[in-house]
């Protein structure tokens, strides 16, 4: 089912004050191809099906940020490092030819701010296409607020959703299809951070 929208935010506000929680994607980096071999090389983490995950998932946990999330195993994964401390982690088909919008990408950089600014929605959404604005809960247990809307590829003018939410110095920036909504919704309910006492230095 599509996300559980709790409350609607006043659409001329832009600064979202959510509490350590929140997240988006930068749309000129916004490409939803099936996913190649990332520039860096990076190999994640990739669990094949185990007993708390239904047939035909996989889970992929991340050594750096601390994280997992449950996923279809028809779908490969890219991590592709940008910068000293940025990271575009895709999720698409493996199938090359594939036209399925069942398809996501996520976005992690450094964020010291506690909110999402106006600035920062400005930087990573130049075409201003911002609709609907809403809280959600995401995660397994753990209630990470985010802000979710709905926006367009300035490139292509495709219709997406957004699910944006900051975490540990991080700001996470998801997007998919619009018309894969539910679908990620589904994924997004997956999303767990690992205790500090779990964390793993990153290999690479």
């Amino acid at each position: 089912m599509p996300f559980s929208k709790i409350s609607l935010l006043v659409p001329a506000v832009i600064v979202m004050l959510i509490a350590l929680g929140l997240g988006s994607w930068f749309f000129v980096r916004y490409a939803m191809k099936p996913a190649a071999v990332g520039a860096a090389g990076l190999v994640p983490k990739v669990e094949k099906v185990g007993n708390a995950l239904a047939p035909g998932m996989a889970r992929f946990t991340h050594p750096r940020y601390a994280f997992s999330l449950d996923f279809p195993d028809s779908l490969g994964v890219t991590r592709d490092k940008e910068g000293n401390a940025s990271e575009i982690d895709v999720f698409a088909p493996r199938d090359a030819s594939s036209t399925s919008d069942e398809r996501f990408q996520l976005f992690i950089t450094p964020y010291a701010q506690a909110t999402i600014t106006q600035a920062r929605l400005a930087e990573d959404i130049p075409n201003g296409d911002i609709r609907d604005m809403q809280e959600a809960v995401i995660g397994i247990g753990q209630a990470i607020h985010a802000a979710i809307f709905q926006s367009s590829d300035p490139l292509t003018h495709e219709q997406t959703r957004e699910v944006w939410f900051i975490h540990d110095g991080f700001l996470f920036e998801v997007t998919a299809p619009f018309s894969a909504d539910s679908w990620l919704a589904s994924i997004m309910q997956t999303f767990r951070f690992a205790s500090s006492t779990d964390h793993a230095a990153d290999p690479q």
